[in-house]
């Protein structure tokens, strides 16, 4: 798997060292026009593969104009929040760097695309002309589109993690805490994914149907602790790269009592 390679490396990388995972709440989309709001990293230790956070950060940062409402109705974050507990931008930025130095290896979810161009505006106007150059930048987002299903966004990963009730998701420390969670679950995915589990390793604890969000699927929790379950809009099981699908879901059949398709959904549909 393509990204796996990046994925490894970073982990040797960072291996009895540090990283930080990162995220931010801004005031649009493109750099150009907009500004950071909210910003979060927590640090991470890493003992051989074994993962744990050690310290947190997070600030809000004045952009110098009223957030646009669309913001605050996605985020939360208002300009009582701003004018009460923001820093100047420079005041940011000498927090960001004490906190993970001048070189740090990072993580975020779609940062290299969206978080990363917002940190480099704020490294380049406040003094640092170089901008933000880590020394390694993981995004979690093409470890979700390489081992995971749909949908992509962050929120909907943290579900199939089983962690989403622990977060408020478009706060940018949550987002952050959220990341970390589903990094270490994607993670045990590429373990996963190389066709080495086997079918007879798969115990099923129980079957439960889910909807929110628009979606409306039905989980298999299982003792691998890997995502399985079945799409009832798409009319198509989901099951990770690595397991037989056949052979998956006939483990299911037998402990739903069914042996057919029709039999389970009538049952959990």
């Amino acid at each position: 798997m393509a990204y796996g390679k990046e994925v490894k490396d970073f982990i040797t990388a960072t291996d009895n060292g540090r990283f930080f995972v990162f995220d931010t709440e801004t005031t649009g989309l493109k750099p150009e026009n907009a500004d950071i709001i909210e910003f979060s990293a927590v640090r991470i230790l890493n003992s051989g593969g074994s993962f744990t956070l050690e310290d947190k950060l997070d600030i809000f940062i004045n952009p110098g104009y009223s957030i646009p409402s669309e913001i605050t109705e996605i985020t939360g974050i208002t300009d009582e929040d701003i004018r009460r507990e923001a820093v100047s931008a420079a005041e940011a930025l000498e927090k960001i760097t004490a906190f993970w130095g001048d070189s740090p290896y990072v993580a975020g979810y779609n940062s290299k695309s969206f978080d990363h161009g917002f940190v480099d505006k704020l490294y380049k106007e406040n003094g640092m002309k170089r901008g933000f150059c880590p020394k390694m930048h993981l995004d979690v987002i093409k470890m979700a589109y390489e081992v995971s299903s749909k949908p992509f966004k962050l929120m909907h990963q943290a579900e199939l993690a089983g962690i989403a009730d622990n977060y408020r998701f478009h706060r940018s420390i949550d987002d952050a805490m959220a990341t970390f969670d589903v990094f270490r679950f994607l993670l045990r995915k590429y373990q996963d994914a190389d066709g080495s589990i086997d079918p007879a390793a798969l115990t099923v604890t129980g079957i439960k149907r889910w909807t929110a969000y628009g979606l409306d699927r039905i989980y298999v929790n299982n003792t691998l602790k890997i995502s399985i379950y079945y799409d009832i809009a798409e009319g198509k099981w989901m099951v990770p790269t690595g397991v037989q699908e056949g052979p998956a879901i006939k483990t299911i059949f037998d402990f739903a009592g069914v042996t057919s398709q029709k039999e389970f959904l009538d049952k959990y549909g």
